[in-house]
């Protein structure tokens, strides 16, 4: 994982790309983009959730929240 410098399995990264606008692998686990989100939201608010990865920062959509925030992040 880019973020926690951690060596994880496949399965503890998305199995798609961040947002449906990403051209790249995931670099963040699961965990670390759950975090990196709420921190996010807490800091920007949902207009300015964009894709952590250096260099991409899309857009993140609804789905997209809703697939990799926590419940409680999601349903603020």
């Amino acid at each position: 994982c880019v973020r926690c410098s951690q060596t994880k399995l496949l399965a503890a990264f998305p199995s798609r790309g961040i947002t449906t606008s990403c051209n790249h692998e995931p670099g963040f686990c699961r965990q670390c983009l759950q975090v990196r989100i709420s921190a996010s939201l807490a800091q920007d608010g949902w207009e300015q959730l964009k894709c952590p990865e250096n260099e991409c920062h899309a857009q993140l959509e609804e789905a997209d929240v809703q697939e990799f925030a926590s419940l409680d992040d999601h349903q603020r």
